[in-house]
């Protein structure tokens, strides 16, 4: 029998529905491939997974273009299926859908499906066939307006939903990353108040008894960010920086006799020599350098984070852009160009 019209509008339309569902498969499926990274899984699965399905979806519209194309019941079906799930898309999708729903079950539709040839049907199952299948104009008008239109907002809403989701999973892991920076500097600040001022690794942070501290003190971090895995898109490093003591130069072994010295004359000379004492201190002091760390977290790529960020034993976290040059901090130090976050 001769395909009606209509029902050749819909296998047209269910292919190029499936080829532009099975270009929106790709781009998530790329997108996936780029938001995925070590420690990572909630993005890239939900990208995955909208990739299966928009993929899936695509080949069952192919399928059923096929099977309209050639008259065959199962591509009806086909579009049966779809069309009773379109029904869930209010306002505009329910109404598409119903009047699909409509055209193809008519009984002369379901005559020119049924796989019969024209010679084998009655005359007026083939006067119902020509009524039944030529009644579909108005179909065919809404499909042309309604199905391009779903199919333009669908590419508008994945163009835009993607880089979204992308910015807002870098925003997640500074957040995260920053938080963890902020934690580690509150720790090393709880150590040094009750070891003297002095500073620890965050493996002493994390477990204090391995360092000397008794077994019943609580861990000052719950883990380690440098060990294992890069968290949340971050690599996390850290640098301790020791205490450099210089010793006061000695005194002069060769101190002149107050032997017939007046009270004056001796006074005098206590005094030069404290004088010379406390210049040696000084001097000392001016040598010494205090202890202190650095913690500092990289992004792996520009898809798990835009900025790097770093902290010491000031307890102010900078923040570097992309436009800075990032290098690894030398002798526990915050390297140049950094920014207060606010």
């Amino acid at each position: 029998m001769q395909r009606p019209f209509a029902i050749t509008v819909l296998a047209i339309l269910n292919v190029l529905g499936g080829l532009c569902l099975l270009a929106f498969a790709a781009m998530f499926g790329i997108g996936a491939t780029a938001a995925a990274g070590p420690g990572e899984a909630g993005v890239p699965i939900i990208l995955a997974v909208c990739a299966v399905i928009a993929g899936g979806i695509a080949i069952f519209q192919i399928v059923t273009a096929v099977g309209l194309w050639t008259l065959k019941n199962y591509g009806r079906i086909g579009q049966l299926i779809l069309s009773g799930i379109g029904l869930l898309a209010i306002p505009i999708g329910t109404i598409i859908s119903a009047v699909i729903l409509y055209y193809l079950t008519r009984p002369g539709v379901q005559l020119l499906f049924s796989g019969r040839s024209e010679s084998s049907l009655t005359p007026d199952e083939r006067q119902l066939v020509t009524r039944d299948a030529n009644q579909a104009v108005a179909l065919i008008i809404v499909l042309f307006v309604a199905v391009f239109g779903g199919i333009a907002m669908i590419g508008i809403a994945a163009a835009i939903a993607i880089p979204a989701l992308l910015r807002a999973r870098i925003s997640a892991n500074e957040a995260i990353a920053l938080g963890t920076m902020r934690t580690v500097v509150s720790a090393e600040v709880t150590w040094a108040g009750t070891h003297a001022g002095a500073h620890t690794t965050l493996a002493c942070l994390h477990a204090p008894a391995s360092c000397g501290d008794s077994a019943d003190v609580r861990p000052f971090l719950d883990r380690d960010p440098t060990a294992g895995e890069p968290r949340s898109g971050y690599r996390f490093g850290f640098a301790q920086r020791a205490p450099q003591v210089v010793e006061a130069p000695p005194p002069d072994e060769h101190l002149p006799s107050i032997e017939g010295m007046t009270p004056e004359e001796v006074a005098k000379l206590v005094a030069e020599q404290q004088a010379k004492a406390d210049a040696r201190l000084a001097q000392s002091a001016a040598a010494s350098t205090a202890g202190g760390f650095a913690i500092w977290a990289v992004p792996l790529s520009n898809n798990t984070g835009i900025r790097s960020f770093c902290a010491d034993e000031t307890g102010v976290v900078l923040q570097y852009g992309p436009g800075v040059v990032w290098s690894e901090p030398d002798a526990a130090h915050c390297p140049a160009g950094g920014e207060p976050v606010p």
